[in-house]
């Protein structure tokens, strides 16, 4: 027997897992949600993890909620270990089901793989048993970030959710995740308002100082940055200026912001995309080569990405 349930991948930019997982849910549904997912509702910070001493891109309580009411969600423990039973289960029952799942274990395609043991709600989306296998809602980390439907064996169902290394249920609460789609959901319309106090968030958020003056950190930050930050780097601030372009051609259409302010804020968020580049290519290759890094230089570079972005959202606030 085989069985999925509907989805329309989202594709356009990499928010993070969660998000691009409910967005590429919620879009098959209503196609305006994919404006939805073009806006600013995003928060530059430090944290959650210690590690982490590049700004960290997270999202809003407030813009997960606009595809979050678009489901009946449900957090939940396993009753009992028969997970490929839960799968079909709930695949059958239109449900959509995510699963906490130790990446080292799961698809070939992700930077974890066999590499680093990190804790995941994976979507599953459909399975076939004359093949053995699951078709799950996944990134692939390479040059670019790309989500797709990836294939993966039933025999790693049950390493990857039984792992000692997958912390799920101490990080949520939960093993798993159910939604179903709610029968009546507004379409989605753009507030030029919303986009402009989104603006104000980010700039207030861009205030703290440690955004560009990286000795605040200590004098372990140089030794503690590698290998694993140029990734953080690139999927979060690298792909969130992909997504403000996307918005600023939206804003123009509807006649939110002028020509030359569509090219200004262009031009900011392409500037951007060029020094992160380049802060990702120092890191890729320190971790190669072992060479000492260049602190001095890389924190130039995040000074003007963040001078930037304050320059870009300023000017329609």
């Amino acid at each position: 027997m085989r069985n999925r349930i509907n989805i329309c991948v989202f594709d356009d930019f990499f928010a993070d897992c969660m998000t691009n997982a409910i967005i590429s849910m919620t879009l098959f549904y209503d196609e305006s949600y994919r404006l939805a997912a073009y806006m600013n509702g995003y928060e530059p910070h430090f944290g959650p993890y210690p590690d982490q001493y590049f700004p960290y891109i997270g999202y809003s309580e407030g813009y997960k909620h606009i595809f979050e009411r678009c489901f009946e969600y449900q957090g939940l423990l396993y009753e009992d270990d028969d997970y490929l039973k839960l799968v079909k289960k709930s695949i059958n029952e239109g449900k959509y089901l995510q699963l906490g799942v130790d990446l080292f274990y799961w698809h070939d395609t992700g930077a974890a793989y066999q590499k680093e043991h990190l804790a995941h709600p994976s979507l599953i989306v459909g399975y076939d048993d004359a093949l053995s296998t699951l078709y799950v809602l996944e990134d692939a980390l390479g040059s670019s970030v790309t989500y797709g439907i990836c294939e993966i064996p039933y025999e790693r169902l049950k390493q990857a959710i039984d792992s000692k290394e997958n912390n799920f249920r101490e990080l949520t609460g939960e093993d798993y995740r159910l939604r179903r789609r709610k029968m009546e959901v507004p379409s989605f319309s753009l507030d030029f308002e919303e986009v402009k106090q989104n603006a104000r968030s980010i700039l207030q958020n861009l205030s703290d100082d440690r955004f560009t003056n990286f000795s605040m950190h200590g004098d372990e930050y140089a030794d503690r940055l590698v290998p694993t930050e140029y990734i953080k780097v690139h999927t979060r601030y690298e792909n969130r200026c992909i997504a403000n372009k996307l918005l600023c051609k939206e804003l123009l259409q509807r006649g939110f912001i002028s020509q030359a302010q569509c090219d200004a804020m262009t031009e900011c968020s392409q500037n951007m995309m060029e020094d992160i580049g380049q802060v990702k290519y120092i890191l890729m290759r320190q971790q190669k080569t072992g060479r000492p890094l260049k602190l001095e230089f890389i924190e130039k570079l995040w000074s003007n990405v963040i001078q930037t972005e304050k320059e870009m959202w300023k000017s329609i606030v």
